[in-house]
């Protein structure tokens, strides 16, 4: 593949919005911005947030050429950023590359979504910024950079995410549950659901069916709570054959040093 080469002296910086619609194709990380009154796709650095209108502006680093005489056509419009045809075919891409830039406040530290997981679990401090040394994070709705936020409301109790500090403690937090895990094990704060799921019951397997129609009903075996489970006694049947064969093999050689014993 041949290099591509470009002059350094070219390439600017530019801080663009997205398109108001169609302006992310997370399949291929390319992004359709808007630059005096027309649109130009071009590759995102690939990240664990998807690119939104409403959260993000975009830092783009791309020659000169590429912003002032590259366009996507009006009748691309309906298509995913970097397609040519309702089939995903790809068309040529210009060169440069984009960074998000958040249009609102994220906050990196957090207060316990429970409080009596501090008392099971040590360590779980996450609202120490010097003691947090890992966020994932989403921005917070309702603040824009330009907020000034109320006094006494701490905005550590409105954050969510995934929390890593320095203690080795990890704490998985939502609106309303969170996960705490450190050295004492696992903490789970909020109301706890839980779904049962199929169990290997070996020869015999959970029927569905009966769950629909009770015991008591006159229905053969459609009301049975198990069910052989053919799949399962088919490996014990192909089990039993090798077996077979291994001790007709066996009875084969004691048979053949028997003649050996005997000839000698």
């Amino acid at each position: 593949m041949d290099s591509i080469q470009t002059n350094n002296s070219d390439w600017k910086f530019y801080v663009l919005e997205l398109s108001e619609t169609n302006y992310f194709n997370p399949k291929h990380q390319i992004v359709r911005v808007k630059y005096k009154g027309k649109r130009i796709d071009l590759r995102i650095n690939p990240g664990i947030e998807n690119p939104s209108p409403q959260d993000h502006l975009v830092l783009v680093i791309a020659p000169e050429k590429t912003m002032e005489y590259e366009e996507v056509d009006s009748d691309r419009y309906f298509l995913s950023p970097g397609t040519i045809s309702t089939d995903g075919d790809l068309g040529e891409i210009q060169q440069g590359i984009c960074f998000l830039i958040d249009k609102k406040q994220r906050v990196n530290t957090t207060a316990p979504q429970n409080g009596q997981a501090g008392f099971s679990v040590s360590s779980t401090n996450m609202f120490d910024q010097e003691n947090v040394v890992a966020v994932m994070s989403p921005r917070m709705v309702d603040r824009d950079y330009t907020s000034i936020d109320p006094q006494g409301q701490d905005p550590n109790y409105g954050s969510i995410g995934i929390f890593m500090n320095r203690d080795g403690c990890i704490l998985i937090k939502s609106t309303g549950s969170s996960i705490t895990m450190g050295k004492e094990g696992i903490h789970i704060g909020g109301r706890l659901f839980l779904e049962s799921s199929a169990r290997e019951t070996g020869p015999l397997s959970d029927n569905t069916i009966s769950d629909l129609i009770g015991s008591t009903i006159p229905t053969a075996g459609a009301s049975w709570p198990k069910l052989p489970n053919i799949g399962q006694i088919a490996q014990y049947a192909n089990a039993g054959m090798k077996f077979i064969k291994i001790v007709d093999a066996a009875k084969s050689g004691i048979e053949l040093v028997r003649n050996i014993g005997n000839i000698v």
